[in-house]
């Protein structure tokens, strides 16, 4: 798969943006270390989708599928596991992006699990993936963590151990969305050991399935028992 278009959406959008005005709520100028700034949303609709500041999302898109006709094609975007106006939004822009006749294959959903972020809701997040499904589209999820001082994650939970059980259970709530989902194809973390995160995240919790001895942690043993099932 190809990671065409990545965070497109601004992660707060400003209040005078209409509730399904997602071209509203465009980056638009992406700043990369060393490159020029370039405002993406003035891209011309040469293809005449009528997407107007969204049209350089179909001109990616329909780049990357004459680059490489067999390949997945897909959009990846943060903070859209449900209960807010990005996901309102992505939603809206996925959907005129295919009735534009843009060649998007799926979509990824990163699931940065953070106090930052909006708080992770099974019943939220089922229905995002139902709904990407029921416009056609396959789910990835591309990278999942829990931040380690995540309140809305953790709760009352403030020891290591108490905090890995959590953890172990917010995991496997996402693996059985996507089980239960014939659109979620994908179940990717952010790190797979805690021995390659940052610094800050080393210690227990820490993120990944591994701990940064490489020992597995509960975490992992609940996957593999849902997987069993």
């Amino acid at each position: 798969s190809w990671d065409v278009v990545n965070e497109p959406l601004m992660n707060s959008p400003p209040p005078e943006c209409g509730e399904e005005d997602w071209q509203c709520a465009l980056i638009g100028i992406h700043l990369w270390i060393k490159a020029k700034p370039v405002d993406w949303t003035r891209v011309p609709d040469t293809q005449g989708t009528g997407l107007k500041r969204g049209a350089y999302l179909d001109a990616a898109l329909r780049a990357a599928r004459a680059a490489d006709p067999q390949a997945l094609l897909m959009l990846n975007e943060y903070n859209v596991h449900g209960g807010n106006d990005k996901t309102r939004f992505l939603l809206k822009m996925c959907e005129e992006l295919l009735a534009a006749g843009s060649p998007l294959d799926g979509v990824g959903l990163q699931m940065h699990l953070s106090d930052s972020m909006s708080p992770y809701v099974e019943r939220e997040f089922a229905a995002v993936v139902a709904s990407l499904g029921d416009l056609g589209l396959k789910v990835h999820v591309t990278e999942l963590d829990i931040h380690p001082d995540c309140h809305s994650c953790y709760g009352n939970a403030t020891t290591p151990d108490e905090k890995l059980r959590v953890q172990a259970k917010i995991y496997t709530s996402v693996l059985n969305v996507c089980l239960n989902s014939p659109a979620c194809e994908a179940l990717v973390w952010w790190q797979s050991t805690d021995a390659h995160a940052k610094g800050m995240i080393l210690d227990s919790p820490g993120i990944a399935l591994f701990d940064k001895d490489y020992a597995p942690k509960p975490a992992f043993f609940a996957l593999a028992e849902a997987l069993q099932q």
